[in-house]
């Protein structure tokens, strides 16, 4: 006897229909679960600020994000002002370091018998830059560095400075005795010492 034994069938088996449920119904309980689920979280945010209803909670939230603008808007201001002064005080700063170089070399070209008609000359053709400032103690270096390349490039601005040499005590020896006449010309002095 030929027994065949029943081979499983590879198609899918169809899926039941699906029963026909009225539109209306749907949306019954979409609006039911929609406001269940609203109705839960309103509790649950009343519950947890301990406000009596959610406009209570909505002023709350709108107050606070006032008052977080006006704290933004505060403490830019106060960064922007701060940024300002820091600004300010480097441009103090840095013109004050300037006139430091500059007067550093004005001293420095009289020191090198600078023509003194020649030191705004010198000052607009010097490299400022070249001199450099301690900020912490205010010590002045590379001045004479820059003399040095203002005397190479404009020589006949220096000259030689002819000190006048402080007066020296008259010798003793040639001093007036009274009684000599000082001037020649006049005969006064030896008179009125008694001479004659």
């Amino acid at each position: 006897m030929d027994t065949e034994s029943p081979t499983p069938s590879t198609e899918p088996t169809p899926a039941p229909e699906p029963t026909a449920v009225d539109q209306a119904e749907v949306q019954r309980i979409a609006a039911r679960e929609k406001r269940e689920g609203k109705s839960a979280r309103e509790r649950e945010i009343l519950e947890t600020t301990g406000a009596e209803s959610i406009d209570e909670v909505l002023a709350a939230y709108t107050e606070y994000q006032e008052i977080q603008q006006a704290v933004t808007s505060e403490a830019e201001a106060a960064n922007t002002a701060k940024a300002k002064a820091e600004a300010d005080r480097d441009s103090w700063k840095s013109m004050f370091f300037d006139e430091k170089r500059s007067n550093a070399l004005r001293e420095g070209l009289r020191d090198a018998s600078i023509n003194t008609e020649r030191i705004g000359s010198a000052l607009k053709l010097a490299d400022l830059s070249e001199i450099e400032v301690d900020t912490k103690t205010g010590a002045v270096s590379g001045v004479e560095d820059v003399v040095s390349a203002i005397r190479d490039e404009s020589p006949e601005w220096f000259g030689e400075t002819q000190k006048q040499a402080a007066p020296s005590a008259p010798d003793a020896s040639s001093r007036p005795v009274m009684g000599e006449v000082v001037d020649p010309g006049t005969g006064r002095l030896r008179r009125a010492f008694g001479g004659g």
